[in-house]
């Protein structure tokens, strides 16, 4: 059966429109087909429940169950509601006039996804649900006779999972259909696309805004048109006379098969306001013009007025202007089976919106929850009455160019009305794109009308994890940072630490390595202590032990970090270091939703060392030899040639690193779950999969259920339980690093040359001398034999690397159970039962091996360690919310209780049966005596209670007051400081709130000042450092001279201090946090000053005590700085761009060490002695050396050295070339002592900036993430200068040769016998940089495509680590974080090529 319409069609001088407005047939299918027939009719417009027969599901869709008053007791998501398919077909007739016409068919108004065939051709698909949507037909069209359209709505199949539940639980169900009118329209190939007429009745001008499209087709080669002339007409007439008041012409060029913007203004003498009491319109005209000739006419309506916001006072062209009036509700008029069509009556419409609101005096009204079809708001245009649009369309799922596309859709097509005066965002919006990004976009679009506050701000909107509990940002007076999952979304971390690297201002994150599953240094404001200064990670409300490898970045949901001490302070004695809170995600409500990320790179060091090849060894190394007195050793170095690189022998290039996280997530009413998995498989650069490898398996399981919910109960309002359980298993096999004695990357740089990997071709006097002098000589795999290299500790690397077996693993699992009781409103109890174990184990086993006569194994060795460690954790909180008037309260008080156990257990076994990965093992020895096995363990424990409070008031989100309190107790301390007290207090004032800041500028749109005063603990000590504890091993002889017996011994470790108590950090911080330019500009400041007292130190003690010294608070040190936060977000068209940058400046300083000299040395290094300290009064582990302040060039300049105390040579013994060094302490010698050394670099960077840049356009994402770190300084102890035959980095060629040749690099002499190369500024070098952290470009596939295959969402990327790194530190990597600066030989982080793709169900 088919439907035959006449059609009714006008012109319009270049535009024709054929409506399609009346009876069409219809019917339901299942699947996404059309029916085979159709039994039904419907009216268009109008939803499916007009269809004749009815659809018998919608009575039930209509009828509330029995005992129900209200809606808002109704659960809707519990209707007997299956959504379908929805198919509206008709024929019209299409004149052959029209066939060198452009036709499009235009639906204003369909609810859900839209497709259109004719012909039994599909012409395009939409998302819109409330806008107009326009489907080019020409090519499907057949002239001169009937044309089959058949419109498919309804299918949310094609929808977010969250969509079509929006915030309000009812639109899961709303009625799908036509909303609004359906037309053709034939125009020339140039058609008028959207228009805007914007009034200013005080300027009498009108500005006019327009989008024309050009359907001539794009450029195909090269020399084609890529733009078309055009003239565009404007016109602006009274409605009701036809008088012409104002007339423009302008010329331009159209952009071919695109839209292409015009604006211009016409000035209006004298124009009439449109006002409630005089509703005066006016008639807007868009004429176009292609070669002169008209192709297309497009006409509104629209009114000149003026509406605004003074303070809290509305405007209308000048005057106050009071809104009197209600809501409409269409979807829920939809709700009454009796509502039939009257929704498209035109007289009951009038009844509803103009004749009963004025009969009672009111002006206004507010559509909501529902947008209207268009002629109710031409009805309030010509009738005077003023309106509150709100729009109607899902929130919180992400979907964010869909959402822009449709908000902006909706102010082109509804912003000529002059009745709209507030567009209105939704009250219940708590979406932060639309808050902060396409509000202030559409603004630009529109700037006439007002948005209703019912979105919200960044800083109002968003709600910040703080302990114990989250709190809105709008109200928040501490000192607090935060990272999400959509910070995330563009990076491919493997660590938590990766997470916040440069993304957040105050956090020093260094990395200690570039191994697999290496952490990082994490500092935040800086060093706080001499002893543990990192962080307190709590994941989930679980303070964690062992750290947060365990932890998938992918299951992250926010990151906060605690900086200041009023943030931390609720944590107490285990805050001075400052606290990062994790939050793992949970479901959400909604359907299902399943999303796999999967991603495949390949890992290069980003770059590699420059050393000398073997001809330029050589030539050096005879320079050394001569130098030292001694005959050269090469005859001749030009036939050595390249030689042997040896890093590119133990680098493992293109080093695969694989991903995979799966996770599926949804809920209900009765409560949200949370499931995933990870993987993880990375190789390592070094050494390759069986040497540096790292793989982790992870697990997660998140979920609540609400048992009960009665809000009207008075009391037990509400109860729910939920669980947090993550378990992870890690294997991972390592090499020695930053090891300048056997670590391989070392030797890789230190190994000459002229050496070769392999015994080469090797004869049988080679093997027998082998066998006799180097027994245990080592083997690759295919039973080549490694070149033996007698230097030293400096061995081959490569064969080194064989020899190198080392196994870990680790099985963690942390998990808590908890319930929340709503004991009466706004009183909430919580408790909480939460666990970490962990059972983590190594394996090392070494083989018979001679590497050199230094470095050698004479029996097989294994090492096993076994280790677990639980903590239980049982937490209660209740807290109280009110409200009184403008005075807003917050009350939480809590208790918590702490104990962690550990055991230990290790082993040792010689002789291996067979030096096999998989078979050593202890039990799998020939250990024939006691000294063949050695076997220790121990056991350590900890306990803490405490009980904690937080008092959080705010006037108005004007005047913010929080008050915290935390008492701690400690097994780590005796009992006269066993207990101890943590207060913090900080206040906020929000200026923009005031009311004489209702006149500030427009673009200035908040401002809050802030600070703080608390302080923190760090009892990180260890286990009774307060008493005395005894050690073994302390053997002894009983009885005279030789005839004595030794007997096993045991003494006091060291003294008892009774008296020790926690380090305490005291901190102050003032900020202000500001936004400006609707917004998009973010501003943010605070200046800190961390003092950290009663630091721990050993206090010494005379040497006749015979004991250790104990523990004791002596030392103090300060963190002072600034750190700043700016953001910026832009919209250009459809391009989004936003900026995200911070900077962070640090300076450390030691007040007092607590002992006689001041100081406490604190690296030595071979030969070098101390290359670095702390002492009062100097950053933190500073580099101590001595001052290189240039060559000597001849000896008359060494002579001359004259030192003014003694008259003599500084440096008598110098020859021409050696370094030249500064004489500090002014006696005349360049001692050997510590009394010319001084303070020559530090460790820890001045300024940390990190810069994020990102960039969307139609589905194309691009991102960059910058990092840099200045002010800071690396000790170069990778070469071990004391040895003869090492090579050299290609700093040697710049040495001095000769009068004039260098300045800066001394001669070489063999075993640097002038100590040239003692530890001195020559050692010393900047280690600033600036790295491209993270590279990322990806594409996201149209939804239109994805989701016919039922996929929401498909995005293919590539991305790029360390791509390009700027620094003018030559050595491996400029990044040290594991010993403070010095590098021995650090394993480089690596530049990493990924490529993969994020899919969501």
């Amino acid at each position: 059966m088919c439907c035959f319409l006449s059609v009714f069609a006008w012109a319009d001088d270049g535009r024709t429109t054929i409506s399609l407005n009346g009876e069409w047939d219809f019917d339901q299918t299942e699947l996404a087909f059309p029916p085979r027939k159709y039994t039904r009719k419907i009216p268009v417009p109008g939803l499916v429940h007009l269809a004749r027969p009815k659809i018998s599901q919608y009575e039930k869709f209509f009828k509330k169950p029995d005992g129900v008053e209200l809606v808002e007791q109704f659960n809707f998501l519990e209707r007997d509601y299956t959504p379908m398919y929805n198919w509206y077909k008709r024929k019209v007739f299409i004149d052959e006039k029209f066939k060198d016409e452009q036709l499009f068919l235009t639906i204003k108004k369909s609810q859900y996804v839209t497709r259109v065939f004719v012909n039994g051709h599909e012409v395009g698909a939409s998302m819109e649900c409330y806008t107009p949507m326009d489907f080019n037909i020409t090519s499907a069209v057949k002239y001169g006779s009937d044309n089959e359209i058949l419109i498919q709505v309804g299918d949310r199949a094609w929808l977010p999972s969250e969509a079509a539940g929006g915030t309000d639980k009812e639109k899961v169900h709303y009625l799908p259909g036509i909303w609004d009118d359906v037309f053709i329209t034939a125009t020339g190939k140039m058609r008028v696309d959207k228009v805007l007429f914007l009034p200013s009745l005080a300027k009498g001008l009108v500005t006019v805004k327009t989008l024309v499209r050009s359907l001539y087709p794009p450029q195909m080669l090269y020399g084609d048109k890529m733009k078309d002339s055009c003239k565009i007409e404007f016109c602006v007439k009274e409605k009701t006379t036809g008088r012409i008041v104002g007339k423009k012409m302008i010329e331009g060029e159209a952009k071919r098969d695109n839209r292409t913007y015009f604006e211009t203004s016409i000035s209006l003498d004298n124009p009439k306001a449109w006002t409630p009491d005089s509703p005066f319109l006016y008639e807007g005209e868009v004429s176009v013009y292609d070669q002169d000739e008209l192709v297309d006419r497009y006409s509104v309506n629209f009114g000149m007025r003026d509406f605004s916001r003074k303070g809290k006072f509305f405007t209308l062209n000048g005057d106050k202007f009071y809104l009197r009036g209600s809501n409409i509700t269409l979807q829920r008029f939809f709700e009454d089976p009796d509502c039939q069509a009257l929704a498209w009556d035109r007289e009951w419409v009038k009844k509803l919106m103009v004749d009963l609101p004025k009969s009672i005096d009111w002006n206004a009204m507010r559509i909501c929850v529902g947008i209207v079809p268009d002629f109710w708001y031409d009805l309030c245009d010509e009738y005077g009455i003023v309106l509150q649009n709100e729009w109607l369309y899902w929130q919180n799922h992400g979907w964010d160019e869909q959402v822009r596309k449709e908000y902006t859709n909706w102010v082109w097509s509804d912003g000529n009305h002059p009745s709209i005066v507030i567009w209105d965002a939704i009250n219940e919006n708590w979406d932060s794109y639309i808050g902060n990004t396409l509000i202030p976009e559409l603004k630009e679009l529109d700037p006439t009308r007002i948005w209703d506050a019912g979105y919200m701000t960044s800083d109002q909107m968003e709600v910040v994890v703080v302990g114990y509990g989250v709190q809105k940002k709008s109200v928040m007076t501490a000192a607090i940072s935060r990272v999400t999952s959509d910070d995330l979304e563009k990076l491919t971390p493997t660590r938590v630490e990766d997470v916040l690297r440069g993304k957040v201002s105050g956090v020093s994150i260094m990395q200690n390595s570039g191994q697999p599953g290496a952490e990082s240094r994490v500092r935040i404001r800086g060093t706080g202590t001499i002893n543990d200064s990192n962080p307190l990670y709590i994941v989930d409300g679980m303070p964690l032990e062992g750290g947060v490898d365990y932890l998938n970045p992918q299951d992250i949901q926010s990151i906060e970090v605690l900086k200041d001490a009023a943030s931390a302070a609720i944590y107490g004695s285990r805050a001075a270091n400052g606290v990062i809170l994790v939050t793992t995600k949970s479901g959400k409500k909604g359907k299902a939703v399943v999303n796999y990320d999967f991603s495949i790179g390949w890992q290069n060091p980003w770059r590699k060392m420059s050393v000398l090849n073997a001809t330029e060894y050589e030539t050096i190394m005879n320079e050394a030899y001569v130098n030292a007195g001694m005959d050269p050793i090469y005859d001749d170095p030009s036939k050595a040639g390249v030689g042997t690189n040896w890093q590119n022998e133990i680098y493992n290039e293109n080093a695969p690193i694989m991903n995979h996280q799966a996770s599926i997530s949804g809920g209900g009413d009765k409560g949200s779950y949370f499931l995933s998995f990870g993987y993880l498989d990375q190789e390592g650069i070094v050494g390759g999969k069986d040497k540096s490898d790292y793989k982790r398996y992870s697990l997660r399981f998140n979920n609540t259920y609400n048992v009960f919910e009665n809000k009207t109960n008075k009391f037990f309002r509400s109860f729910k339980v939920g669980t947090n359980l993550g378990y992870t298993r890690i294997i991972s096999k390592g090499i020695s690093e930053n090891d300048n004695f056997s670590g391989p990357l070392a030797s890789a740089v230190m190994t000459p040359p002229n050496e070769s990997v392999y015994l080469e071709n090797p004869s049988a006097e080679d093997l027998a001398y082998y066998e006799k002098n180097y027994p245990g000589y080592v083997k690759d795999d295919e039973g080549r034999i490694y070149n033996v290299i007698e230097n030293q500790e400096i061995v081959n690397p490569v064969a080194m690397m064989q020899t190198l077996n080392n196994n870990k693993d680790w099985d963690k699992f942390v998990g808590s159970v908890w319930g929340e009781l709503e004991v009466f409103e706004n009183l909430t109890f919580k408790t909480s039962l939460s666990t970490d174990m962990a059972f983590w184990g190594e394996r090392n086993w070494f083989p018979v091996s001679y590497l050199c006569y230094m470095v050698k194994n004479e029996k097989s060795r294994v090492e096993q360690t076994m280790n677990r460690g639980m903590k239980l954790l049982w937490e209660n909180t209740l807290s109280y919310k009110r409200s009184i008037d403008k005075h807003n309260f917050a009350v939480l008080l809590g208790t918590s209780m702490e104990r962690y156990d550990s055991k230990k257990v290790k082993g040792t076994a010689l002789n291996l049966r067979a030096e096999d990965d998989h078979k050593a093992w202890i039990d799998f020895t020939n250990s024939a005596s006691p000294g063949d096995q050695h076997s220790e363990g121990g056991a350590t424990e900890h306990r803490m209670a405490s009980v904690f409070g937080r008092l959080n008031y705010n006037y108005d989100e004007r005047y913010m007051l929080e008050l915290t309190l935390r008492r701690d107790g400690s097994s780590n301390f005796g009992r006269n400081n066993q207990y101890a007290y943590f207060p913090s207090v900080s206040a906020g004032w929000t200026l923009t709130n005031e009311p004489f800041m209702e006149n500030k500028p427009g673009w200035f749109d908040f401002l809050k000042v802030r600070g703080s005063w608390g302080q923190n603990g760090n009892e990180k000590i260890g286990s009774f450092g307060y008493t005395t504890t005894m050690t073994g091993g302390n053997n002894y002889s009983f009885g005279a001279s030789s005839n004595g017996v030794i007997h096993s011994g045991t003494k006091p470790t060291s003294l008892a201090n009774p008296d020790l108590r926690w380090e305490t950090s005291e901190q102050l911080d003032f900020g202000f946090d500001s936004r400006f330019f609707n917004n998009s500009l973010s501003f943010s400041f605070d200046w800190f000053k961390k003092d950290t007292k009663d630091m721990l130190m050993e206090r010494p003690i005379p040497l006749y005590v015979g004991s250790g010294s104990p523990l004791s608070n002596v030392g103090t040190l300060t963190n002072q700085g600034i750190e700043l936060e700016v953001g910026y977000k832009l919209s250009v068209d459809k391009v989004n761009l936003s900026f995200l940058a911070n900077a962070s400046y640090v300076k450390n300083e030691i007040k007092n060490l607590g002992n006689q000299t001041g100081y406490i040395d604190k690296e030595s290094l071979p030969t070098l002695g101390t290359v670095s300290r702390n002492e009062n009064g100097y950053p933190i582990g500073y580099f101590f050396g001595y001052k290189a302040i240039g060559v000597f060039q001849t000896q008359e300049e060494i002579d001359s050295y004259i030192s003014p105390a003694t008259g003599k040579p500084i440096q008598p013994n110098a020859a021409p070339g050696d370094t030249k060094f500064e004489d500090l302490n002014g006696d005349g010698v360049i001692s050997d002592d510590n009394e010319d050394r001084t303070m020559i670099g530090k460790p820890n960077p001045d300024w940390m900036v990190g810069l994020t840049v990102a960039a969307d356009w139609n589905g194309f994402d691009l991102s960059a993430f910058f990092q840099g770190s200045f002010g800071a300084d690396v000790f170069d102890a990778l070469r071990r200068y004391e040895l003869a035959a090492v090579n050299y980095t290609s700093d040697a060629l710049e040495r001095w040769t000769g009068p004039g040749t260098s300045n800066s690099m001394p001669r070489i002499v063999l075993g640097d016998t002038p100590k040239n190369f003692r530890p001195s500024t020559l050692l010393v070098h900047d280690a600033s940089f600036l790295r491209l952290r993270n590279l990322q470009v990806g594409y996201t596939l149209p939804a239109q495509l994805t989701r016919k295959a039922y996929i929401q969402r498909l995005r293919f990327y590539a991305s790029f680590d360390n791509l390009l790194t700027i620094t003018g530190y030559k050595g491996m990597d400029p990044e040290i974080g594991s010993t403070m600066g010095i590098d021995k030989g650090v394993y480089p982080q690596a530049r990493v090529y990924t490529f993969g793709l994020n899919l969501t169900f």
